[in-house]
């Protein structure tokens, strides 16, 4: 059974399945803690979220050496596929355990400490 039960977790076990689920990479923040360092969230979203876990894949370095931009496009949206699966899976992870939870795509354009959209 897994460690992770209602009301209680551990950030190594999330980052644990994650990497299970097929992420590269992967983090876990608070909400004070990202606040502290100005990266915004749309809170719109889930407006009571108290942390966020961040998912990562690799992507083709050859792919994204200078040369042809369609195939750092193609190489680009594989990625943001790659990275959806284990997002959903961590999403449906977290709910199982009583917590809630939403996959956020890594194509939606999130606000800088600047105030520029990326």
């Amino acid at each position: 059974m897994d460690t992770i039960m209602k009301g209680r977790w551990s950030i190594t076990d999330i980052i644990k399945k994650a990497l299970e689920f097929g992420a590269d990479l992967a983090g876990v923040a608070t909400r004070e803690s990202l606040a502290a360092r100005h990266v915004a969230i749309d809170s719109t979203i889930l407006p009571d979220w108290r942390s966020a876990v961040s998912l990562a894949v690799r992507q083709s370095y050859s792919a994204l050496a200078p040369g042809n931009i369609q195939v750092a496009q193609y190489d680009t949206i594989y990625s943001y596929d790659a990275v959806a699966m284990p997002s959903h899976q961590i999403v449906r992870y977290l709910e199982d355990n009583g917590f809630r939870a939403v996959a956020i795509p890594a194509f939606i354009p999130i606000d800088m400490k600047d105030g520029t959209r990326w």
